[in-house]
């Protein structure tokens, strides 16, 4: 049985077909949330990349061309995806929409992989469906366009299974997996790999009936410092992105995303909300007024009060026990039923208006936003209870190959018409809003229009005096007109009798020559954020700030000179991406000590 290939590898993907289907038509959800962000997030970072920048921090074209540090503080996991996608062939909304299937197709096999273990073949199966199809799964992706929190979904049980087997089986190996598989995360979606990491040591006592005394035991103390090691191994691997988030974010202006729309006490969920069959494609609003979905489903919250409620058969036996070779930890189904029941009521209080204490105690809103977007853990946690109803309704599996199988091919024919309850559940709500883009075809004019009208994909940095980001620029003249920009001076700045000629211009670098009988400040229109230096001659020299929006000036003698004005590393950067790549060694490490040691013991076995 053990060596035997498991189909449902091939079934998930299978099943997965009604969820993605929407992806294949022609058009594009434009008017989704972020639909449009999703695309021109993967069109800046395509240029920066292209200018050889193989880590992009500055989104050069973001607020109307003065530029903004947007990938210094958001992780761009999905966009290297959506990067190697489009060098491949793909066009940007081609490449964006495979992202998005991708993230649901592998998110279903992911889930299949840690639930297998909890709940057997069966239960894994219901609970990968489950998790492909739960209404706000297909919220994230057809009514918000969110593609980064849409990945998220991938690597939620990734990190579980692989911690879980960390457990059961300490050493490299596991650890090397588990740190990858939080890194993953955090590069997806790091306020929400934050959160997920408040969650893992309720997870923890849980597994142990939250019996202190055997928490602590001397025997699971040495698991618990390997999976400690792993978490800290998974943010070292992620250092390149955290440490110059959280050391640089005070160099932006995050007024804008703190107020007025963004304030979270205006996007509490009304509990009847939670349980709504009501669907729709606007926003969240104060109130109970919202035309977007918060729908927890119906079929998924049947399905996972039965798995709390159903009688338990028999003495449950500990989850894992003998695999790997390990010892087993003793979490039982019911333990972790009950951990994960309680997890979905959490989560949902903390969505009510009454947990307002809660989010301001705890600052909350730093991570979440808005509180509906706690909606992505009871997703993962109602899968869960989804496939351990299927692991109650039918026995354990009996010893030996033949009942085995009978008892394997039983809880699957137990599972089809659960499977087919969560699909036809949410089949209605597979008909995304496709439409032509309202800016025009995808380009930098088109991202310009879109910022304009939309007042998206704007902001400033810390430098800036404006009240408000700006609502078009000189450059933004230029873009949609449907010609490229080839420099950012600040012409209309330069004494008559200077001469500039810009002879390299990138997403990062402007190299301009100047003539000019007397000194003069040379003025960019690029917003200041650490990391912009310039030079003349070579020779470095201080930057200055122009203009209510933080725009860079340089000091230039008289004469004839080169200016260079480069983007570049800051110590967090350096020192992020130095603990990255030492993370990424001891990881490498400990796969290949694993992968030694098993040819070490297979020669052993054959002289033997």
């Amino acid at each position: 049985m053990r060596g035997r290939w498991d189909l449902n590898w091939l079934l998930v993907p299978l099943l997965s077909v009604f969820a993605v289907a929407p992806l294949s038509h022609p058009g594009y959800f434009w008017g989704a949330h972020d639909g449009r962000h999703s695309v021109y997030f993967l069109v800046e970072f395509d240029r920066s990349f292209r200018d050889g920048v193989l880590y992009p921090r500055w989104m050069p074209d973001f607020n109307f061309g003065y530029g903004y540090p947007f990938f210094n503080i958001y992780p761009p996991g999905a966009f290297y995806l959506g990067e190697v996608l489009h060098l491949a062939g793909l066009d940007f909304v081609s490449a964006t929409k495979l992202v998005f299937a991708l993230g649901i197709v592998l998110s279903g096999l992911t889930m299949y992989l840690y639930a297998r273990d909890l709940w057997g073949r069966a239960g894994g199966l219901v609970a990968a469906v489950a998790y492909m199809y739960i209404p706000y799964r297909l919220v994230d992706v057809y009514v918000r366009g969110a593609q980064a929190e849409s990945l998220t979904f991938v690597f939620f049980p990734l990190l579980l299974w692989a911690l879980d087997r960390l457990a059961r089986s300490p050493g490299p190996r596991w650890l090397a997996v588990s740190a990858l598989a939080l890194a993953a995360l955090v590069f997806s979606h790091f306020p929400l790999a934050l959160l997920f990491l408040l969650f893992l040591p309720f997870y923890i006592l849980g597994r142990q009936g939250f019996n202190l005394r055997q928490v602590v035991d001397r025997g699971h103390l040495r698991s618990y410092v390997w999976a400690g090691s792993a978490l800290v191994a998974g943010i070292g691997l992620a250092a390149i992105l955290l440490l110059p988030a959280v050391a640089e974010y005070s160099a932006v202006r995050t007024d804008q995303w703190a107020g007025g729309y963004y304030d979270y006490r205006d996007h509490f969920v009304e509990a009847f909300q939670l349980f709504s069959r009501a669907w729709g494609f606007g926003t969240s609003v104060k109130g109970p007024d919202d035309t977007m979905p918060f729908q927890l489903g119906v079929a998924p919250l049947v399905l996972a009060g039965l798995a709390v409620l159903w009688p338990r058969a028999g003495r449950a036996a500990p989850i894992g026990a003998g695999q790997d070779g390990g010892d087993g930890q003793d979490a039982t189904p019911e333990r972790l039923v009950a951990v994960f029941a309680g997890a979905t009521i959490v989560a949902a209080v903390l969505m009510l208006e009454v947990s307002a204490p809660v989010w301001e105690a705890l600052r909350l809103a730093a991570f979440a936003q808005f509180p509906w977007r706690l909606l992505t853990f009871p997703v993962l946690f109602l899968a869960l209870l989804c496939g351990a109803l299927v692991a109650r309704l039918h026995p354990a599996e009996a010893p030996g190959e033949e009942s085995a199988d009978r008892s394997n091919l039983e809880a699957l024919t137990l599972a089809v018409p659960v499977v087919a309850v969560l699909i036809l559940g949410s089949y209605g709500y597979l008909a995304p809003q496709m439409m032509d883009p309202p800016e025009g075809p995808v380009s930098l004019g088109g991202l310009m229009r879109f910022e304009q009208s939309a007042n998206e994909m704007t902001g400033m940095t810390a430098w800036a005096t404006a009240p408000q980001p700006p609502g078009w620029s000189p450059l933004a003249d230029v873009f949609a007109s449907g010609k490229e920009v080839t420099e950012k001076v600040a012409r209309e700045f330069l004494p008559p009798d200077a001469q500039v000629v810009t002879t390299r211009h990138t997403s990062v670098l402007d190299e301009v020559v100047v003539r000019a009988p007397t000194a003069f400040g040379l003025r960019f229109y690029t917003a200041y954020y650490p990391g912009w230096r310039a030079s003349v001659d070579g020779v470095e020299t201080p930057l200055a700030i122009w203009g209510d929006l933080g725009g860079m000036e340089v000091a230039v003698p008289a004469g004839e000179h080169q200016v260079v004005l480069r983007f570049g590393d800051t110590w967090p950067r350096q020192l992020g991406t130095a603990l990255s790549v030492a993370s990424l060694v001891l990881v490498a490490g400990c796969l290949a000590w694993r992968q030694g040691s098993r040819r070490t013991d297979a020669r052993r076995d054959r002289r033997a």
